[in-house]
């Protein structure tokens, strides 16, 4: 189950009880923002160019520096969701991207400007939804699914609020988009199918062993309350 807090639940009560009462302040990005990008731009230089993956620590995920999106899933119930951590990136090269499907048009073929994703060309859909000529439709796409984006313009008053174990960030509202139904790459077994059983307790079997590979007791056992 999905369930969106409301903001009437994040008030003084709730700060009180994190944070005991004492003040709370809340910090600006901008330098550090500008501080992280440049500190990129030196290690890419460094590297000569090229795509270079700077996601390599648990720390690195997060949203105080660099571009990111936001996407809101129109489908109450999704059938695929990404974990933490199971990006899916705005820049090509990269194993999950967003794509801009572009449809020529006869004579003069209009450029296509959008601020996120390659492009790619196509004489037909890939979606429910129709290319026109001289049009482009936007799709987000890694090894699970791909599915139809549609970018939207966050209001002004709109800000993103950044959470620590000890600190509050602020930042600007970054490019929101709404994700439309997703084409999964896979079959998607349904509830209390056979297949959704098979899948299940093949899971179970691989965590079973996994615990029991990194048992430190010799010989190795693992208890039936780790499994629980």
């Amino acid at each position: 189950m999905f369930h969106r807090i409301p903001l009437e639940a994040m008030n003084k009560r709730f700060l009180r009880t994190l944070y005991h009462g004492r003040f709370i302040s809340i910090k600006g990005l901008k330098r550090y923002i500008q501080k992280k990008e440049q500190e990129r731009n030196d290690i890419k230089q460094g590297e000569r160019g090229g795509n270079y993956f700077f996601m390599r620590e648990p720390k690195d995920l997060t949203g105080k520096d660099g571009t990111f999106v936001l996407f809101e899933y129109m489908e109450e119930h999704p059938p695929l969701l990404s974990q933490p951590g199971m990006a899916s990136l705005s820049q090509p090269g990269m194993a999950s991207v967003i794509r801009n499907y572009h449809r020529r048009k006869l004579g003069v073929d209009p450029e296509v400007k959008l601020d996120f994703g390659s492009l790619a060309y196509t004489h037909s859909s890939l979606f429910l939804e129709n290319i026109l000529p001289g049009t482009a439709i936007q799709s987000l796409e890694n090894n699970m699914y791909s599915v139809p984006i549609f970018q939207h313009k966050p209001k002004c008053t709109d800000f993103l609020l950044i959470r620590t174990k000890e600190e509050f960030f602020i930042r600007k509202h970054p490019a929101l988009f709404v994700v439309g139904q997703e084409h999964p790459s896979f079959e998607v077994p349904s509830p209390n199918s056979k297949a959704a059983t098979n899948f299940f307790k093949d899971f179970i079997m691989a965590f079973i062993y996994r615990l029991f590979s990194n048992s430190t007791e010799n010989p190795k056992r693992i208890k039936i309350e780790d499994i629980r």
